[in-house]
């Protein structure tokens, strides 16, 4: 009874790391872009203060960071989603073997 859960959850799984992995991956490259560009601000804060591109780096940085929180919350959303179903997935085999044994065990009445 236990293993008829095993394909579904494998199924789950394999569905979850597909929409996983591009976010994932996005992620990864918009922490490395808000990293450069915070990094490069910094570095050169005396040559973007010189030539008054103080407003440009600020936008570019906020849209940069606006990414970076839309794909978190995309990939908080799958995995909040797919937490719970795959929890249920693993404690449902445990409740129909604890209910079918104890069926089996009552005392006839």
């Amino acid at each position: 009874m236990t293993l008829a859960f095993v394909p579904l959850m494998a199924y789950r799984a394999v569905l979850t790391s597909r929409r996983l992995r591009p976010v994932w991956l996005k992620v990864q490259r918009l922490i490395a872009s808000l990293g450069t560009t915070l990094q490069e601000s910094l570095s050169g804060s005396r040559i973007v203060k010189s030539f008054a591109q103080e407003k440009s780096e600020d936008k570019k940085f906020a849209d940069d960071s606006r990414s970076f929180t839309t794909f978190k919350l995309m990939r908080a959303k799958i995995v909040a989603f797919n937490t719970p179903l795959m929890v249920f997935l693993i404690g449902a085999p445990t409740a129909l073997v604890l209910w079918y044994g104890g069926r089996q065990s009552s005392p006839a009445t």
